[in-house]
């Protein structure tokens, strides 16, 4: 249901978020499949209406919900 992330913060510092899982299982192996509709170059991969995200996933999306900041690293 959770899983913790480093994310770059202000001055470039990282620190831990925990994060709601907000797509299904599978959503890492079906990205070739949906490759084709990646709307950014480079390294990100983003689709929109993208069908890997579950009902409440896009809940929590839309409200901000699903990144909530953890402790910050020194």
């Amino acid at each position: 249901m959770f899983f913790r992330q480093v994310r770059i913060g202000r001055d470039g510092r990282a620190f831990h978020i925990l994060k709601f899982r907000t797509m299904c299982c599978d959503a890492e192996e079906r990205k070739t499949e949906l490759m084709s509709r990646n709307e950014v170059n480079g390294g990100l991969f983003k689709i929109a209406r993208d069908p890997r995200v579950t009902r409440v996933g896009r809940f929590l999306r839309r409200t901000s919900l699903d990144e909530l900041p953890s402790s910050s690293t020194s």
